[in-house]
């Protein structure tokens, strides 16, 4: 199965710390890089090599739900294939039984 690149992933968690904002003095107006203190830093790579762990596992996770699919689709197979070979014994010995000996 493909799965998407790890740029488009929208998962549920929020980042690590809400976005800067210009009106309040923590973006930067003049349109430049805004400026990470040492702890925001910190948890902006913490944070994303969790988000990282976290995807990896979701995609695992898929995995198995699908190799369980495939298997229980083998299983749906096999059992169809033996109640039609049931039902072909099961018409067998009626022919046999209505007919005259």
């Amino acid at each position: 199965a493909a799965s998407a690149p790890p740029s488009s992933f929208q998962g549920s968690r929020a980042p690590p710390f809400p976005p800067p904002n210009v009106e309040d003095g923590t973006g930067d107006p003049s349109g430049g890089q805004m400026q990470l203190r040492p702890q925001q830093q910190q948890q902006l790579l913490l944070g994303g090599g969790a988000d990282l762990a976290y995807m990896n596992s979701r995609v695992d996770a898929v995995r198995q739900v699908e190799a369980g699919l495939q298997q229980l689709q083998q299983v749906f197979h096999q059992v169809a294939n033996l109640v039609a070979e049931q039902g072909e014994l099961v018409q067998r010995y009626d022919r046999q039984r209505r007919s005259p000996a």
